[in-house]
């Protein structure tokens, strides 16, 4: 029923409005083709789902992207002995900008986000709320280098971008921010 109401409201197919549902934490709302969404705490238009280049199919987030994240360092590290962070990366829209930017939907490896607070900018003045999304921004590098369109580039290498190392294990949390603390968000809910 839901599914069915969905595909008529946002003009997108039952089998996409019935992924859209399942793969949401949250339906915001949305617009012709699109419905707005968060998955795993990432805003995206139809939960992330790609149906492009896909022949017919829905490519969705892998089902636990922070463990694949993992097995893939291990194995890089059990194969060739060295520590690396790996990043999933997808691409994502900004709002009021044109085109596409990357966003990590999972790392392993590396410090996700840096906490800046207490730090000073130029003029000496305390940074007081900011923090520095070094997955996403290395993510964003990365979506640059691997295209969007038919460059085939399933995945790019980033040396010396100053990322942290780490080996502790990486929660989905550190790199959400809480919906009611969401400029966005809170924006749009007035």
């Amino acid at each position: 029923q839901k599914a069915n109401e969905l595909s008529k409201k946002f003009s997108i197919s039952d089998k996409l409005s019935e992924v859209i549902i399942r793969e949401s934490d949250i339906i915001f709302g949305g617009v012709s083709g699109f419905v707005i969404t968060s998955s795993d705490n990432i805003m995206a238009p139809n939960a992330g789902i790609d149906k492009s280049n896909s022949q017919g199919k829905l490519i969705l987030y892998p089902y636990d992207p922070y463990l694949v994240a993992e097995q893939i360092k291990r194995k890089f590290f059990l194969d060739h002995g060295i520590h690396v962070g790996i990043i999933i990366v997808d691409s994502r829209l900004m709002p009021a900008r044109v085109g596409t930017i990357g966003v990590a939907i999972a790392c392993s490896g590396i410090e996700p986000v840096l906490d800046r607070r207490a730090t000073t900018d130029l003029d000496g003045n305390v940074l007081k709320v900011t923090f520095q999304a070094t997955a996403d921004n290395l993510a964003s590098i990365a979506n640059h280098k691997m295209g969007e369109g038919d460059e085939t580039m399933p995945l790019a290498i980033i040396r010396n971008s100053d990322a942290k190392i780490t080996d502790r294990k990486i929660s989905p949390k550190e790199m959400a921010i809480s919906h009611d603390e969401c400029l966005y968000v809170r924006g749009l809910k007035n």
